[in-house]
C-alpha cells in the first residue's frame, strides 16, 4: 500500500483499495516502523500491539526482529489473511516462534458475512 502501483507491487489488488499516495505530510512505511521502534524501546513498560502485523507482511523478519529486541510489542493477524495464505508453511513456522505474541484483531465490523 506505500509502493507504486504497478506491475512490480506484489500487493496490488489490496494497493488499489488501500493505497497509501507518497505525500510530504504522511510518513512513509519505514517511517512509520522507526517511529514504532522508539515508540516501544522509550516505554518498555507500555503494551504496544503493531496492528495488522505493523504491515510487514511483505517482510515478517522485521516483526520478528522488533518481537526479539521488545518483550512489550505483540501484533494483531487481522485483516491480512490475504497477504500471508500465499505462504502458509512461513506462516505456520511464524505462529508456532510467536504465538505468545500474536493476537486476533480486526476492524471489519460485526456483520455476518465477517
Amino acid at each position: 500500500m506505500y509502493e507504486p502501483m504497478d506491475r512490480h507491487n506484489d500487493g496490488l489488488m489490496n494497493a488499489f483499495k488501500w493505497h497509501i499516495p507518497p505525500s510530504p505530510d504522511v510518513l512513509g512505511h519505514e517511517k512509520v516502523i522507526a517511529t514504532l521502534e522508539r515508540a516501544v524501546k522509550k516505554h518498555p513498560r507500555t503494551t504496544f500491539i503493531a496492528c495488522h502485523f505493523a504491515n510487514c507482511c511483505y517482510n515478517l523478519s522485521l516483526l520478528g526482529r522488533m518481537f526479539k529486541a521488545y518483550p512489550n510489542l505483540f501484533a494483531d493477524i487481522g485483516a491480512r489473511s490475504g497477504e500471508t495464505a500465499p505462504i502458509p508453511r512461513y506462516m505456520a513456522a511464524f505462529f508456532l516462534q510467536y504465538q505468545d505474541r500474536l493476537l486476533y484483531g480486526t476492524d471489519m465490523g460485526y456483520n455476518a458475512e465477517m
